[in-house]
């Protein structure tokens, strides 16, 4: 601990706690880092602590996607785990070695750690692994496939969606563009996957669940905006269908520009060599809870009102995801480390 500002501790044990009034919630921290969190969260009863050490907190990334095999009789049966090649949001070429040195994860990695770098690296290709055995889940798939959890949303009914520019990252440098998508798809077990051709931001963020959601079967909600860029995406959904042949629905959701404050402040941090993205904030980015959907807030009243008031209107007319409340939960300071609420997260099925 100590590696954020407080008022990024203070959001994100908000976000613990929220959680934790649908439904059941564990946390993952490094040993070192255990007792500090169990006196943090030490008035939220019922949360389970699993200890592996990490050094990346999107969790959504390099931790195991859950899935569960339908049955023929049409209800869902084993759940099993997926594990990515885990390539730090860069290209798997560019070897520097063997092992763990591909150039994906050598530039993720050593800004960060310097000359530690593979073993920093190491700590989190083993996360998925180690995860997926710590909730019971013994049946974990290694997919040689460079690979995040957060590049890509799903309807729960055979389709998914992911942006092209994750293509290069996958290996489509070294393979036809083909080939590789037919190998998501295998892996996925999906039926169908639609193919945007952009992400949110300039900085390379690439991953589906900061751009679009599925609220229910048919339902996409989807960034948009001036930028030709949204427009795109717009566009090259118009007359697409979902794996069952049904027309996608696309329920527009502002994108949260940055304030002139906030430019001001991200000018001051980069001359004194800190990180601070502003571009890397979405309404799409949910966590779906029992009982709710949880979006965030960042602090922006009219439009995280705007935001809100489109939420709830999606929610109340989704099939097939019951009654559902929506809560928004504050990310204005976690926002500026690259992610959002659903990075942070992993559902574990039942």
């Amino acid at each position: 601990m100590g590696y954020w500002l407080e008022s990024q501790y203070n959001e994100l044990t908000n976000l613990i706690a929220t959680v934790g009034k649908y439904e059941p919630v564990g946390v993952v921290t490094s040993s070192r880092d255990l007792a500090v969190c169990q006196e943090r969260l030490k008035h939220f009863k019922g949360i389970e602590f699993y200890e592996h050490e990490h050094c990346n907190i999107w969790l959504r990334d390099v931790g195991p996607c859950f899935v569960k095999a339908a049955c023929s009789s049409g209800a869902f049966g084993k759940r099993s785990a997926i594990s990515w090649d885990w390539h730090g949001y860069g290209p798997c070429d560019g070897k520097y070695g063997q092992g763990m040195h591909s150039k994906g994860r050598k530039l993720f990695y050593e800004g960060f750690y310097g000359d530690l770098w593979e073993d920093a690296c190491e700590l989190d290709c083993a996360v998925a692994n180690q995860l997926a055995k710590g909730v019971g889940v013994d049946d974990t798939h290694e997919i040689k496939l460079p690979f995040e959890g957060g590049a890509i949303v799903t309807d729960g009914e055979g389709t998914g969606v992911v942006i092209a520019e994750m293509l290069p990252r996958m290996g489509a440098n070294r393979a036809p563009p083909t080939a590789v998508k037919r190998r998501l798809l295998e892996a996925t077990g999906l039926d169908k996957i639609l193919w945007l051709p952009h992400g949110l931001s300039e900085l390379g963020n690439s991953h589906a669940d900061m751009i679009c959601a599925f609220i229910g079967p048919q339902q996409l909600l989807l960034v948009v905006g001036d930028d030709p860029k949204f427009k795109e995406n717009v566009e090259a959904l118009r007359g697409q269908t979902d794996a069952l042949g049904r027309a996608i629905q696309i329920i527009p959701v502002p994108f949260k520009a940055p304030s002139l404050m906030e430019m001001v402040n991200k000018i001051t941090y980069s001359f004194s060599g800190k990180w601070y993205p502003l571009e890397d904030r979405s309404y799409t980015n949910l966590i779906f809870v029992e009982g709710a959907v949880l979006m965030p807030s960042f602090g922006d009243a009219a439009t995280d009102g705007e935001a809100l008031q489109i939420v709830q209107a999606a929610v109340a007319k989704a099939r097939n995801i019951g009654s559902r409340e929506v809560v928004q939960v504050p990310w204005q300071e976690i926002s500026r480390l690259g992610g959002g609420l659903r990075c942070l997260s992993i559902p574990v099925p039942l």
